[in-house]
């Protein structure tokens, strides 16, 4: 008897919860989340930018007021919903007058030139290259 009794409550409840979870309008997924949207390209912008055959895109820079060589790499992410916009930037760290920050910022210590490749981090065959080319 207790038994019927409990395979009764169980089914009750199964019904009930059925029908009160039908009865709702909102979706269980958040209605702001977005799908995960990869980067498509990665285009490197600035003001001064050249582009070459030979070079892609470049810049000549000179000494700053303080006397320092310095260039901040600026890049554009496609589309610009993209989920992840995390990049590295990447170079030749041996034989190179250069260091660049993870925020893209470019320090020479004597001119010189350095092609630097700015990355997704995500998807790695999505990139763009810049040549940096630093005299006093």
């Amino acid at each position: 008897m207790k038994i019927k009794i409990l395979f009764f409550l169980l089914v009750f409840i199964l019904i009930f919860s059925f029908l009160v979870s039908c009865g709702k309008s909102e979706s269980p997924i958040d209605s702001s989340y977005e799908k995960a949207i990869p980067i498509e390209k990665i285009e490197i912008i600035g003001d001064g930018l050249k582009y070459s055959e030979r070079w892609g895109h470049y810049i000549i820079i000179t000494p700053d007021s303080e006397g320092k060589l310095k260039y901040q790499i600026e890049y554009k992410i496609y589309p610009e919903k993209a989920y992840k916009h995390k990049v590295l930037f990447t170079y030749d760290k041996e034989n190179c007058v250069a260091t660049v920050s993870e925020h893209g910022l470019v320090e020479f210590s004597a001119p010189g030139t350095v092609r630097i490749k700015v990355v997704a981090m995500d998807v790695e065959k999505i990139f763009d290259t810049i040549t940096i080319i630093a005299k006093k």
